[in-house]
């Protein structure tokens, strides 16, 4: 994937396969509710209206500016400053579907937030589900707000993931050069914890959550998963939410890893049983 300051990036099309990182623009553009029409123009070079952008941005967390002129940091980073901030963005809303915790194992962090959200086009109601990723300094302030509110109903419920990032891709979070769907997609190798009080305090203490992994997802393998899976629904005309597509994309992903099977060697039938499992 070329960097998001990359000469190959000069086009809104080209910085818009950027943001979707492998997805196939017209099972996405199905996500958006909108008319196949839209990524017919889009594939032809042409930039869509004000109301299709601001689909986009609710859906992707993008910033405008950069999608239409290159301008500015592509993703959306909600940075925090006071730790009364932070309980607002926790709480503002409802529809909060899990916590992931990014880290570096060297006391810097970000979250992403994963929310479930609808809107109305053309007087039809969509649902749709974004990353919010939030930055702000690790301080013990921050620390006991967010552990204070997840302990809280209905927060309290929430599934909280720990991830483990290298410091380049932590950096690239905070300034929004790494979009949240490209975080999403690593979430097949966070766990789970129960122990938010442990890792804050761990963090905190700048002491490591975890072995440094030895083998890290593999991006080949992911963005052809991601690939494989989107053009087999469109050809078998199967509609997936993003949680459908979530939980294929990681289904097949972790059959892959786990018996060896490469990018090069991803069969269809692996993706069609997944599908229809799943749909």
């Amino acid at each position: 994937m070329p960097a998001v300051t990359d000469h190959a990036l000069s086009t809104f099309r080209s910085r818009l396969d950027w943001l979707l990182d492998g997805r196939s623009l017209y099972s996405w553009i199905n996500t958006l509710g909108v008319s196949r029409g839209v990524a017919e123009s889009i594939s032809h070079g042409k930039v869509p209206g004000p109301e299709i952008l601001r689909l986009i941005q609710l859906k992707e967390r993008v910033s405008l500016d950069w999608l239409i002129s290159g301008l500015t940091s592509p993703i959306l980073v909600d940075k925090l400053h006071d730790p009364r901030e932070l309980k607002h963005a926790l709480t503002e809303k409802t529809d909060l579907l899990s916590l992931c915790v990014l880290h570096d194992n060297a006391g810097h962090w970000a979250l992403m937030l994963s929310q479930s959200g609808e809107y109305s086009y053309r007087n039809l109601p969509v649902l749709y589900k974004h990353h919010r990723l939030i930055h702000s300094e690790l301080t013990p302030e921050m620390a006991d707000i967010l552990l204070d509110t997840l302990r809280s109903a209905p927060l309290s419920e929430i599934p909280v993931y720990v991830l483990a990032v290298d410091q380049k891709q932590l950096l690239g979070v905070r300034t929004g050069h790494v979009s949240p769907y490209q975080i999403s997609q690593q979430i097949v190798t966070a766990s789970e914890t129960t122990q938010v009080d442990i890792l804050l305090a761990k963090l905190l203490d700048q002491k490591p959550i975890m072995p440094a992994p030895a083998t890290t997802i593999s991006t080949d393998l992911m963005r052809a998963v991601i690939s494989l899976v989107s053009r087999t629904a469109e050809e078998e005309q199967i509609t997936l939410d993003a949680d459908q597509q979530a939980r294929v994309y990681t289904a097949v992903y972790r059959h892959a890893h786990r018996t060896g099977i490469s990018a090069q060697q991803l069969d269809q039938s692996l993706v069609l049983t997944t599908l229809e499992a799943t749909a």
